[in-house]
This record gives structure tokens, sequence and C-alpha cells, in this order.
């Protein structure tokens, strides 16, 4: 019952108060579920989630290749992840070629210092939203600048601006046709970020890094001060970015984790346990052991 409705509406079913439900579902997967498979292990992801109000937050490792759940710990600082790399044995460090996560700098520093030999690469849906945010402020600045009767072509048309070309309905594409031809700021935006989702198309490291080379110099020489700082920082991420021609590896699988990490807190009436939280996690994704009998 613990796996489809409420600790709450199990224990009520069953007879018991939920802290009890709790504690019998905890035991169950003590028992039934193998510990992580950490040999042979080539690509990792990595990301923090908000697992509690007020910046509670847990930091979880899961293998690129199956999605298994690996790791997880408490807050999402540097040695939220490095108690991972430090349960490795040499071998099992050295088989890992790359590890793909969002931009955040500690993350990166602890792969350095714990797999010198692995490749980071940088997510490439994290870029596009960070590239998101960047229009969405050309946006508000030009309704901003904009007089009282133009602003009604900015109003609303903030997803149209993420959009990637073609995919829009065409009532919804004309008006973005329009606000491009009167706002030359928000055009050069919107073309730049279709322009930048080519870089992930490439083939091979070097068309890659030439695709990308070429967007940062487009950004860089943008009239737009916003577009010219996103560029500036994809310069200094370029090696990251890049990575990705290489090994072909996103966060999507971890997004899909991070909203079955949600469901199962909802599930559970809240945390009770961080590692109760993991093995639920777990149990979603890894075939369980029969069930023994016998004392917790």
């Amino acid at each position: 019952m613990c796996r489809v409705m409420t600790l709450a509406d199990a224990g009520e079913m069953a007879g018991i108060d939920p802290s009890t439900a709790w504690r019998i579902d905890d035991r169950h997967l003590r028992r039934t579920l193998p510990e992580p498979c950490l040999d042979g292990l080539t690509h990792l992801l990595v990301d923090e989630k908000s697992i509690r109000r007020r910046h509670g937050y847990a930091t979880f490792v899961i293998n690129a290749g199956n999605g298994e759940p690996l790791h997880c710990a408490e807050g999402k600082r540097s040695d939220s992840l490095a108690s991972f790399f430090e349960k490795l044995t040499p071998s099992q460090r050295a088989s890992i070629r790359a590890v793909c996560m969002d931009r955040a700098g500690h993350f990166r520093n602890v792969v350095k210092k714990y797999l010198p030999q692995a490749d980071v690469v940088f997510d490439k849906f994290h870029i596009i939203a960070n590239y998101n945010a960047t229009i969405d402020a050309v946006r508000r600045q030009a309704w901003h600048d904009a007089e009282q009767q133009d602003k009604r072509f900015i109003k609303g048309q903030r997803y149209n601006l993420f959009a990637r070309k073609g995919t829009l309905k065409p009532e919804k594409q004309v008006d973005l046709d329009a606000l491009l031809a009167a706002n030359a700021s928000l055009s050069e935006a919107y073309v730049l970020g279709d322009q930048l989702r080519s870089v992930w198309e490439q083939r091979s490291v070097e068309t890659a890094r030439q695709a990308l080379d070429d967007w940062i110099a487009l950004a860089l020489a943008s009239s737009v001060a916003h577009i010219r700082a996103f560029g500036a920082s994809l310069r200094r991420s370029a090696t990251e970015i890049i990575a990705y021609a290489k090994h072909r590896i996103t966060n999507g699988q971890m997004e899909g984790f991070n909203n079955l990490v949600s469901r199962l807190i909802h599930r559970a009436n809240g945390i009770r346990s961080l590692l109760y939280l993991f093995r639920r996690a777990r149990a979603a994704v890894v075939r369980p052991r029969p069930a023994v009998c016998g004392p917790a």
C-alpha cells in the first residue's frame, strides 16, 4: 500500500498509525533492496534537490547508464558529493569517464579532485534555461523602455520567445513575428537562442568547439549587455559544454528522478528520514531481493 498511497492512508487502511506504517515499510526496504552497484560505472549524473522548506537540500548521484540511484546526502555543499567518491575504491573511480551536472562550481571542483581522468559535462538543458533567463531579462528591459502604446507587443510573449522556430501555433507565431519586427534587441536575443541550440547538434568535439566559439563571438559583439554577459560566462565554461559532443549525456534522467522524489515526499507526508526517501527512490528503479522473514 505504501507504493500507491500516502503513509497516512496506508496506515488508516491497515488500522495502524502513520509512524508504524513508515517503520514497517522502511524495514521491508532495508531487507529487500540490494546495495547500490558501484562497479563498472562510466557516466554519472549529479544534482541537488530541494526536499524541505527554507532551503533544505539533498545531493543525489545516479548512474547515467541505467538510472540507478547511487547516493544521497544532506545539503548541496562540496562534502555532500565528496562523501560519495570517498566510498569508491581506486579502481571504481578510475572507470568513470564523465560526470554531468549544472554549472555549480563546487561540484565541478569535487569531480576534478577525486576523478582527475573524468570529463565534466555541463547539462545542456540547464544552459538553455540560463539563456532563457537572459532572454527574459532583455524582454523586461524592453518593456520598461517601450512607449505605452508599444508595451502591448511585449506583454504575454515570454514563452513565445523561449520556443524554437517552427514549434509555435500559427496565431502565436504571428504575435512573435510582430514583436521581433518591432524590437531589435529581442530579435537578436531570439535568433541567438536558436543558434545556441545548434552547439549540441554537432557530431564531433571539433565542430562543437567551432560552433560554440562562433556563437560566443556573436554574443560578445552584441549591443545588448545581457547577451554579452552570458557570452562571457559561456566562454569560461567552454570545455565542459563541448564535452557533451564526446559523451552525449544530459541531466534529463536526473530531472525525471527529481520529479519522482517530489512525488515520494508527498506520498510519505513529508521527510521522515533522508535514508528512507533514498530507499523509496531506489525501490522505484531497482529490482528488490526476495523478502526474508525475521526480526528487524
